[in-house]
Order: C-alpha cells, then sequence, then structure tokens
C-alpha cells in the first residue's frame, strides 16, 4: 500500500514551503463561444484557447516563529514576477500569487492559516508587457499628435500671412503694397509681424 505523506513533494511557492490542508485546481478547460441561429434548431461552438489555470489553497504556518515567517510570506506573495508553486497532489506551475488571505486565531498561537490564489503565470512571464504609467501613455499620445497640430497652425498662419501681404499689393493707398507689387506672391514670405508671432506660438507649445 502507498505510503501518501512520504511520496508526496513538501508544497512551497518560490522555493519558501508551507502546509497545506487543502489544494484545488479552481479553474482550467478552454475558452468557447457559444454561437446561436435565430429559429434553427441547431448552434454552434467555437475553440478559442485555453484557460489560465488557477489553483486556490488552504495552507499554513506553524512554529514558534510563525508570526515572523508569516509575515515574511505575505512580502514575498506580494514581489513581482512570477514564481514555481509547488503543490503535492497538483505538482509544479509557473504561477503569479493574486491573493494572500492570513487567519490567525487567539487559541491557536503558533498556528497561522493562510488562503492562496494563484494564476498561471503563461506567456510574458518576464514581465516585458508591464503598463506604463498613465501620465507616460497621455504624454506619448500628445507628442503623436503634436506634429499634425503644428504643421495645421503652421499653415494656417502661412495662409493668413499670404491673404495679408495680397490686400496690401491690391491696396493702391498703401506705400508698403506698392514697393512689394513688383515681388510675386509666392515668394511672400509674411511680415516681421507674422514671423514673431509664429515664433511666439511655437515657444508656448513646446513648453
Amino acid at each position: 500500500m502507498r505510503n501518501w505523506p512520504h511520496t508526496l513533494r513538501p508544497a512551497s511557492y518560490k522555493g519558501v514551503p508551507f502546509f497545506i490542508d487543502e489544494e484545488a485546481l479552481a479553474k482550467s478547460g478552454r475558452f468557447v463561444a457559444r454561437h446561436s441561429f435565430v429559429k434553427a434548431e441547431f448552434h454552434a461552438t467555437e475553440d478559442m484557447g485555453r484557460v489560465p489555470r488557477e489553483f486556490r489553497v488552504s495552507a499554513y504556518l506553524a512554529s514558534d516563529s510563525a508570526d515572523t515567517d508569516v509575515r515574511a510570506f505575505v512580502e514575498l506573495c506580494s514581489e513581482a514576477g512570477p514564481g514555481t508553486l509547488v503543490l503535492p497532489m497538483l505538482g509544479p506551475a509557473l504561477a503569479r500569487c493574486v491573493s494572500c488571505h492570513v487567519k490567525a486565531r487567539r487559541d491557536k498561537l503558533g498556528y497561522v492559516g493562510i488562503d492562496l490564489d494563484f494564476v498561471e503565470a503563461g506567456a510574458g512571464d518576464d514581465d516585458s508587457f508591464a503598463a506604463a504609467p498613465i501620465g507616460d501613455r497621455l504624454a506619448a499620445a500628445a507628442l503623436d499628435e503634436m506634429p499634425d497640430a503644428a504643421e495645421d497652425t503652421l499653415t494656417g498662419l502661412d495662409e493668413t500671412a499670404r491673404q495679408d501681404g495680397l490686400s496690401r499689393r491690391l491696396d493702391p493707398d498703401s506705400a508698403a503694397g506698392a514697393e512689394r507689387s513688383l515681388a510675386p506672391s509666392a515668394d511672400y514670405q509674411g511680415t516681421k509681424a507674422d514671423a514673431e508671432a509664429r515664433d511666439e506660438y511655437f515657444r508656448r507649445l513646446f513648453e
């Protein structure tokens, strides 16, 4: 007859051992999309891939140093990155701890219960998909749109300057218009005030 306690591997997470009262594979299987059809006597299903496996563990620590051990274990579960989860019946898996619920009772000093939830790490277990802070994402989006906004503004300022120059050339009472009447309109670059206005706008835009 098999000696179960001696043949099962001890439980641990990231190399730190703990005792187990209960272990469960809380979720497994596959994503399946269900398709129903109007006025039909049948339906269809579509396989969308494997469901990430989830583990639920009822664990405990029991020793004279249980109070300090459990604090260290909570910090371990709060660290970034996945680790190897070893369970006696379900075996090893690369997983992330998503919940760590500690329970200590006055009538069980030296014994601390811990409810743990893990999810299979899967792809990207090197944290290569870490989310950027919201401020960084907003700044990046603003920088992506800035060249288009600047180009539109510059086009508008140039068009305003061109129209202003054209009206001055057509005004016979304007001395400045008479002086510029011989210059072709395509070569007109705007007045000094127009150039200063553009410089001031871009200085404020890129501050």
